[in-house]
């Protein structure tokens, strides 16, 4: 369903990888203070495209391992332990597709490192000459090759960050979303609950990314609940709502979070499935639409999510772009 960085070695210029690799005596040889051209902090290597300044980071060691003091532009200092594996965004980004399911592991690498977070809606963010450097590192060595070339040009973090974005909303016109959206039909006979959870959430990150206003979700609780409202059957709606004013003394559904409305709905159905004494369910598929999140009996779509122009779920990442 719905899914997923040649150093030229010389005594005074050597990669910070190469630096953390050798053993202590090398520095008693070379100065501390090291000249980095772009493209080489990280253990991916790739040729240097010269459009960057010459950075002087000075590297330390302590009881855990060398480091980086990285200033940022508020003055605070954060170490980066470049050899790290928490030193990199643990997402691979082969799909411009799965750039949501991106965004969450980028967004956990730069809290993690006390970085400044470029994909919060807040104008003329400000990065340190450092920072900057280790951020569009990042992201650039978790990139697949074929999306390299649409960043090639950006100078900067952000700069590349927006570019990332730009394609994304390329990919997911209004017209691909609301076919998306319409897509999708849940009965109280949804045997894939988690793929459902799945799927609704990656909707609810590729509307958030895709807004012309903002960087990050701003869209409000309504719209989104809205469009996920009119994916539930009528025999399912109702229960929905029950269990909603149930628990939290809502009187509309519109007034809580798309991914608790996301919940109830998941919860509803495990209700109704312990309520008739159901467990260990098999998937099972539709026979008009291969979907697991309706019965057959309530399927209105038939061969219309067989068209050759939709935009099919199979090939994207079973992650979803889900944040808690």
């Amino acid at each position: 369903m719905l899914y997923r960085l040649l150093c030229y070695k010389r005594r005074s210029e050597l990669s910070l990888t190469d630096l953390s690799n050798r053993s202590t005596c090398l520095f008693n040889v070379y100065p501390l203070t090291l000249k980095l051209r772009a493209f080489t902090i990280l253990t991916i290597s790739c040729k240097p495209t010269g459009i960057f300044p010459i950075l002087e980071v000075t590297t330390k060691k302590d009881e855990f391992d060398y480091y980086y003091e990285i200033k940022r532009k508020n003055q605070d200092i954060t170490k980066f332990y470049c050899d790290l594996n928490t030193a990199k965004i643990d997402f691979n980004l082969y799909k411009i597709e799965d750039l949501h399911i991106w965004i969450k592991y980028f967004k956990q690498f730069l809290k993690r490192w006390k970085f400044t977070d470029i994909t919060l809606p807040i104008q003329d963010i400000e990065l340190s000459i450092e920072e900057d450097y280790i951020i569009k590192e990042a992201i650039y060595t978790s990139i697949d090759n074929h999306l390299k070339k649409f960043v090639d040009n950006e100078k900067t973090a952000i700069g590349i960050y927006d570019m990332l974005k730009t394609r994304y909303k390329y990919t997911y016109t209004p017209s691909v979303k609301n076919h998306m959206w319409k897509s999708i039909l849940i009965d109280a006979f949804c045997s894939d609950i988690n793929s459902l959870d799945n799927d609704l959430n990656s909707l609810v990150a590729i509307e958030n990314y895709t807004l012309d206003n903002g960087k990050s979700p701003t869209v409000d609780n309504e719209f989104i609940n809205r469009k996920i409202k009119k994916c539930l059957h009528n025999s399912l709606d109702g229960p929905v709502e029950l269990l909603i004013n149930a628990d939290s003394l809502t009187v509309k559904n519109i007034d809580i979070s798309p991914i608790k409305y996301i919940e109830y709905i998941c919860n509803t159905i495990r209700c109704i499935r312990d309520r008739n004494d159901i467990y260990n369910i098999e998937i099972k598929l539709c026979n008009n639409c291969q979907s697991a999140f309706h019965s057959v009996r309530n399927c209105k779509f038939g061969s219309y999510l067989r068209q050759p122009e939709t935009r099919s779920y199979d090939n994207r990442s079973k992650e979803s772009g889900k944040t808690t």
